[in-house]
This record gives C-alpha cells, structure tokens and sequence, in this order.
C-alpha cells in the first residue's frame, strides 16, 4: 500500500466512505439493476486499486504516478458507461454501439488483470492469456480438446455486454455478498476484536500444558472469522503469538506451523467462515446455515487435531503453560463488544434473513454497542465525537482496503471463468475426468483433489474453489456424488492448499515470521493435517459427516468415533509421544492406523483402532520401564 499525503488520504477516506454507504444501501434498503449495481462498484473499486496499490513494490510509494491516474479514469467511465447504457446494450450483445464502447471493452480488460496482478500476482493474467489463446485458436488442438475459433471481438463484446460476462456471478458476488461481510469484518475489527479474540484464547489455555502453543492456535482461528484469509490472519495474529511460543520453548518449525493451522483452518471453521463458505451458498442455491452446519464435524476434527498435537509437543518438550504468568482478563466490555454483534448475525442467518442483510443489521448493531460501552467513559462532547468520528473513519478505510482485495480477486476470476466457459474447456475436462471416474470414483476424486492443490499454488484459496467449483463439480456431480459434499471436497483442499507445499502461502508467511525452515513447517503443517487430508474423501463415501441424508445412522457414528480416534492416533504420532517417546517405526505405524481410522469403512477402522491400541500400550508400558530401569540405576 502507498502512503501518500494528506490530500490524497482525504480523497481515499471520501472514496470509502461513499461506497460503504452505497453497500449498506444495497444490502439493507435499496434493490438496484444487476448490471447498474455491479459496475457502480467497480467504478469506486478499480480507482482505489489504482490509487493505493503500485504496479511494482520498487516504485515510490509517496505519490500517484500519471499512468495510474489514467488508469483510475479509463476504469471509471467504462464501468459508468455500462452502468447508463445498460439497458440498450442487453438486447444486442453481439454489437458495437460507438468507438468509446469497443475501447472501453478491451481496456477495461486489461485493467481488471491488472488489478488483479497487483493484488494476487500474475496467475489470473496467465490463466486468461491461456484460455484466450484456446478460444482463439481451437482448430490447432487435436481430439476432444479441438473446436471452432472464436474471434476476439465475439469475445469481448459478450465480455463487456452480457450480463453473464464480466459483469457475472463472481462480480455480483463481490459487489453484494462479499462487501458487506466486509464492512462487517471491517468493524469488528476495528471495535477491537483481534485484540480481544487473543484475550480469550490466553483465558481459555494460557495455563494449560502448551498454553502458548494453544493459544497460538485459537486466537489465529477466532481472529480469521474477521479476516477471512489465511495470509491476512498471520500476519495479524503472528506478531503475538510466534514470539510467545518461542520464548516457551518451541521449535521455529512447530511455532510457525501452529500459526499456518490456526490461520488456515478459520476458513473451514462455523460459524462465521471465510468468504468460499456464502460464495458456496450462493452457488448450490442453500442458505449460510446450511454450510456452516455441513462444516461443523471436519472443522472440529481439524484442530481437535491440532490440540492434540500441540499438547503432546508440549509434554514431550516439557513445556507446561505459558511463561508469561498469569492470564489477561477480558473485561465483560469487551466480550459484550464482541459476542452481541456476532449472536445478531448468527440469529438472522438461523431465522432464514439474507446473509446481506444480516451482516447489515449485525454492523450496525456492533458500531452502536460499540459506542454505548465506551462512550461513558470519554469526558465531554468533545471527546465523545472524537472516538466516534475515529471508530467510523476507521471502519470505512478497512471496509474499503478488505473489497479491493476481494473484488479485483473475484472479478479476475470472473473474466477467467467466461473464457474457460466460452471454449468449452470446462466441459471437457468434466468429460475426462467422468470417463475416468466410471472405473473408478476414487481416482476421480484423487485427481480431482490435485487440479485444487495445484489451482492453489498460484491462487488464494477463494479463487481457487472459484475455478475448481467451475471445472470439477459438474464431473463429480455426473458420477452421482451429491453437489454439496462434491463442493465441500473441493473448498476443503483450496483451503488446504494455504499449508500444501511447494507453493504455501500461510506457511511462507509464518515462516518468515518465525524465522523458521519453511519446507520443514510447511511438511510439519500438512503432517499435523493429515486426517483433514482424508476427511474429504470420507464425507464423499458417508454423507452422514456432514450431516446430510444418505447414510444410515448407526455408520455415521460409528464414522464420527473413528474419525476422532484416528485424529488422536495421529497426532501422537506426529509428536512422538504419549507418556514417552516414541521410536520411528511405532510412529509410522501409529500414523499410518490413524488414517485408516478416519475412512468411514467398518472392518479397516475397527482393525486400525486394535492396531494403534497396541502400539499405544506398548508405547507406554516400554517407556515406564525405561524410567524405572534409569531411576534403579
């Protein structure tokens, strides 16, 4: 971000403040044309892109170059020229209506990609450069993968007319859903919510066996449910609690790991998700609730998982609650600032209000609970309107920071997305995994689960389940697996892809925090994840897990029981311990039992678990006789 003067603060504070007003207008009064709404908010959006964020981090961050200010206007008056032309250019798609609207067409093209590479990289102009090409020259490729050109102009003018083009699904997306979960993240966050959200995690484990370890990880978890992105949440959170965990006693490697699961696993975490969880609701058709209610059981496991393994670290490396000494107290003030706004929203959500306008109603709610608890506590008029003026100041310049990020992403995705379905590529790769699957599902799925990983590397995790939703559903849905447990399995590893090596995010991030090995956390990471690895593939075969129909009662039990067990086996596993050390082969074995546990097949569990039982006594009679044989001696 560029740090600019004063006047240019001004203008970007004024900016914010009219589109977050314009936001809780759409969410919570006003219904507008799609195509009018969508491109009102870019029209606000790219500019503050442009203003804000510099094409390469070596360019002076004091002042706006001239081609970023063009840029800024070029954007504008494409986006507004759609907003009033509109309603004539929905009856032709397949026409130029003036020079302005074919050169608005394409720049605003490159400027979208543009923004997104500021903000994501290069990924998205390299995926819509590839699948431009695909379009453009489809007689070159041989077989299935063959078919008829497009010409460029085809391209654009369904991309900049057409309500399905880049004014579509992922933009409405940005422009509604997402904006508002924005300000709402925008204001818990400047209410004092992460602050609080640590608070609460040294309250609850600060004293317990690995207190830091575990604190680390509940507050990086709670504090996502504001950020939504595990990149964000580190850094947040990782200033805090990495030089916590390592003045404790942990291993760079283990303390940046704790803080790459805490972070990454918040956006499978109910109750408040990251974005992936309302874009999900919004694409099957299904209310909030019912995702989060899908999510709950492969959340818990995830840092049940977690838990275990910290706790075991921590016996192994002796580290018995926090060093710190005693507990931060959280004040009943900050619990009410933080917990009425977020019962409102869950109670609107459950009570079937739209995810917009509970967020709407949650945020103002916030603000003035907020207000009603400190501002008695400012003597005179004066003071009362200067931490108001500042609390509102600073919810809008969040809000305004988080919907850049989350628009130029999703309407980069969005332009991605109309060319892989304009070619047809989609289609045909659902047709060649389908062809596969019908040998066998399971291969389907492995394969379908490493395109997410590898969408992953270049891609945050919501853009990742974006275009994976895009190109592997529709196949998994053809092979009969039901469409919420087929998109969950494919949100499930765009998630995981923020721990996965090579290419991990979270784990670069809490790394260099940390000032650890990344290869090595990040391997620790995806070791320590290891049932929620398999968890996917589990709730594809026992749809119970997510707590949907088709699986009897008594196997989604049974499933429940050994899935928690075969987390347990594997987290002592990965620590190497349970009332001594373990040798490397019990661990392998331990570990190995573990996964087979959490498949939700009766005979290979119930074995698993007979297996791992062994091992575990034997574990730890062998070490209770070792410390009696070095006590005798």
């Amino acid at each position: 971000m560029r740090t600019l003067s004063k006047t240019w603060n001004y203008i970007i504070l004024a900016i914010s403040i009219v589109i977050v007003l314009f936001q809780i207008y759409i969410a919570g009064f006003g219904v507008l044309d799609d195509a009018f709404q969508r491109s009102i908010h870019l029209a606000f959006i790219l500019p503050l892109c442009f203003i804000l964020k510099p094409a390469y981090n070596s360019q002076k961050k004091d002042r706006v170059p001239i081609h970023d200010l063009l840029f800024s206007v070029i954007a504008v008056s494409a986006c507004l020229y759609v907003a009033f032309m509109n309603n004539q250019m929905i009856w032709n798609v397949q026409k130029w209506y003036s020079v302005w609207d074919r050169f608005f067409a394409y720049t605003l093209c490159l400027l979208i990609l543009e923004a997104g590479r500021r903000t994501v990289g290069y990924v998205f102009i390299v995926m819509a450069a590839f699948f431009l090409f695909y379009a453009l020259a489809g007689p070159i490729f041989p077989g299935m993968w063959g078919h008829k050109a497009f010409s460029i102009e085809a391209i654009m003018q369904s991309m900049y007319h057409a309500s399905s083009g880049m004014w579509g699904t992922m933009t409405g997306l940005a422009a509604n859903l997402l904006a508002i979960f924005g300000v709402f993240g925008a204001m818990l966050s400047a209410t004092g919510g992460a602050e609080t959200f640590i608070r609460i995690g040294k309250r609850l484990v600060g004293n317990a066996v690995g207190g830091s370890g575990k604190v680390a990880l509940i507050s990086s978890g709670l504090f996502g449910m504001i950020s939504g992105q595990p990149v964000a949440n580190v850094m947040a959170t990782g200033s805090f609690t990495v030089p916590m965990m390592k003045q404790d006693g942990y291993t760079p490697e283990w303390t940046a790991a704790t803080v790459a699961l805490g972070s990454t696993g918040s956006m499978i975490m109910p109750p408040i998700m990251g974005a992936g969880a309302f874009i999900m609701a919004q694409l099957i058709g299904v209310n909030y609730a019912s995702v989060a209610k899908a999510a709950i059981f492969p959340a818990f496991l995830y840092y049940l998982g977690a838990l275990f393994a910290i706790h075991y670290q921590s016996k192994k490396l002796q580290i018995f609650g926090s060093s710190s000494g005693n507990v931060e107290k959280v004040t009943p003030r900050q619990y009410i600032v933080i917990v009425i706004p977020i019962a409102i929203f869950l109670y609107l959500i459950i009570n079937n209000y739209s995810t917009t306008l509970a967020a709407c109603y949650a945020t103002f709610t916030g603000v003035i609970v907020y207000l009603l608890c400190y501002l008695p506590l400012k003597k005179g008029v004066r003071a009362c309107v200067a931490i108001t003026g500042k609390s509102l100041k600073d919810i809008c310049l969040e809000s305004a920071k988080a919907m850049i990020s989350m628009t130029t992403l999703m309407v980069s995705a969005q332009l991605v997305i109309v060319l892989i379905n304009y070619s047809g590529f989609a289609v045909k790769l659902s047709n060649l995994i389908v062809s596969i699957g019908q040998d066998s599902l399971f291969l389907c799925l492995v394969l379908s689960m490493g395109v997410c990983i590898i969408l992953g590397m270049g891609l945050p995790a919501t853009a990742s389940y974006i275009i994976g939703a895009a190109v592997l559903v529709p196949s998994l849905v053809q092979l009969g697996v039901a469409t919420m447990p087929a998109h969950m399995f494919v949100f499930y590893y765009s998630a995981l892809s923020n721990i996965t090596p090579p290419v991990c995010s979270a784990v670069y991030v809490s790394s260099s925090i940390a000032r650890s090995n990344w290869v090595k956390t990040g391997i620790l990471s995806c070791m320590i994840a290891l049932p929620v690895f398999i968890i996917p593939f589990a709730f594809i075969y026992c749809n119970g897990m997510l707590f949907l129909h088709g699986s009897g009662m008594g196997e989604t039990v049974y499933a429940f029981v050994t899935a928690v067990v075969g987390v347990y086996a594997v987290s002592t596993g990965v620590a190497g311990y349970i009332g001594s050390n373990m040798s490397m082969t019990v661990r392998l074995l331990v570990v190995g039992a573990g996964i087979v546990m959490v498949t939700p097949f009766i005979i290979p569990s119930t074995v698993a678990i007979i297996v791992a039982a062994i091992l575990i006594v034997y574990n730890v009679l062998s070490g209770n006789k070792r410390s009696k044989g070095g006590q005798t001696a």
